[in-house]
């Protein structure tokens, strides 16, 4: 009797083999702070947390060279500001502060904050639930300026003649 070969993925689902995939919860792209990010904010949110593979939430990176190279940054000092706004929002949380010792560099390392920050030799910092920062950031906002206006979320004012 002659064993059958087992099927292809893509003769016995239809479909090829997938790759890595990230995910963005409803509860972080449909928040105000979300939409508010930059575009420079939100592609660099997207690079870094395509670096996510399920187990290394705390140890994604930065830097010049891996952004540059890789996902085609043209400028750091436009990379440096996305990073500061999305540190700012909450929805990267820096988990080690890179630095220079005896001519060897350490990255700086950041994990997503709607992920839990995984245990890791690299950091000092994990969590068992996501830490969801930019609700807090964006909560304390709120209650420093009273309300918080989202683009085209505001009444219309009605002018004179109208």
């Amino acid at each position: 009797m002659s064993r059958k070969r087992p099927l292809s993925r893509l003769k016995a689902t239809g479909r090829r083999e997938g790759g890595t995939f990230f995910q963005v919860p409803h509860a972080v792209w449909s928040h105000p702070a979300f939409a508010s990010l930059s575009a420079h904010a939100l592609k660099l949110l997207i690079d870094i947390a395509g670096q996510y593979r399920g187990h290394n939430n705390g140890d994604l990176e930065a830097t010049w060279s891996t952004m540059s190279r890789k996902r085609h940054w043209k400028s750091r000092d436009t990379l440096g500001r996305a990073l500061g706004e999305l540190a700012r929002t909450g929805f990267l949380i820096r988990t080690r502060q890179g630095k220079r010792l005896c001519g060897t560099h350490e990255p700086s390392l950041y994990a997503v904050a709607w992920w839990p920050i995984n245990v890791s030799d690299k950091h000092s910092m994990h969590t068992l639930t996501a830490p969801r920062t930019w609700i807090e950031i964006s909560d304390a906002e709120k209650s420093k300026a009273g309300t918080l206006t989202v683009l085209g979320t505001s009444p219309p004012t009605r002018q004179a003649g109208w």
